[in-house]
């Protein structure tokens, strides 16, 4: 926590690994919960990584995580020029 609050990121990405978990593991679900709280205090947007279906979505924004990026949205691709 400390650490957030000195260095003030504009973001936080919450490893694919909670997007797994996130729909049936309460202790996964408390750490996101918190972690939303303590990032909205300090103005620091969180982003949910690996969201590959809708319910993982919901869950996360009923969490208070603010963007998400994943398959869900689309396959990676190539920066174009």
């Amino acid at each position: 926590m400390r650490y957030l609050q000195n260095l003030r990121p504009d973001y936080v990405k919450l490893d694919g690994s909670f997007s797994k978990a996130i729909e049936s593991d309460e202790n996964t679900c408390s750490y996101v919960s918190s972690l939303c709280e303590l990032a909205k205090s300090l103005d620091i947007k969180v982003i949910a990584m690996a969201v590959e279906n809708e319910a993982q979505q919901k869950a996360f924004t009923e969490l208070g995580v603010d963007y998400f990026q994943g398959y869900l949205y689309g396959a990676p691709s190539p920066l174009s020029h």
